[in-house]
């Protein structure tokens, strides 16, 4: 009995300390590690969720390592989906008229490789800056996380559900 109690206090902490002893945050829902879950904007803001709707390649050198070329999705119903070179990702996404940003990542395959973690380049994104057909990804305190260009290549006919497109090393 005393086995089982104490694996029973133990599993409690474990879960206490990765859900959080404090107050949520103002704004933010727990239990979504501190990230608001994303939802479409709506009226004014609709413009800007299609700008950014489509698909994009991080602009970073090409990794013979990658398993399929890393991608992200966003759709203008709000939800997101990718690979990061070895992973398959997905979540939601929102863009406010100021160019604020939020992403929120739900599960992934954990397949190791020379990857671009993009589900972490979206979650940490706080404001987004359309150049052209480039979008700059920045932070909280302003620096640049990563740049995606916007990419023309569709999904094959015979590419998995995912939507992942293997390009070949060149």
């Amino acid at each position: 009995m005393r086995c089982r109690n104490g694996f029973l206090i133990g599993l409690i902490v474990v879960c206490a300390a990765l859900n959080g002893c404090g107050e949520p945050t103002p704004g933010r829902t727990p239990g979504t590690g501190g990230a608001s879950p994303a939802r479409p904007s709506a009226g004014a803001d609709l413009l800007e969720q299609q700008e950014l709707s489509g698909r994009w390649v991080p602009v970073v050198s090409r990794s013979d390592r990658w398993h399929e070329t890393p991608y992200v999705q966003f759709a203008q119903d709000g939800t997101w989906r990718g690979t990061d070179g070895c992973n398959g990702l997905s979540g939601r996404w929102s863009v406010d008229s100021d160019g604020g940003f939020e992403a929120s990542s739900g599960p992934s395959t954990l397949i190791g490789c020379d990857n671009v973690n993009l589900g972490r380049w979206l979650t940490q994104t706080q404001t987004v800056q359309l150049d052209v057909d480039v979008l700059v990804l920045r932070d909280a305190k302003g620096s640049e996380i990563g740049r995606l260009q916007r990419s023309t290549a569709s999904p094959r006919p015979d590419a998995p559900e995912s939507g992942v497109v293997t390009q070949p090393s060149p």
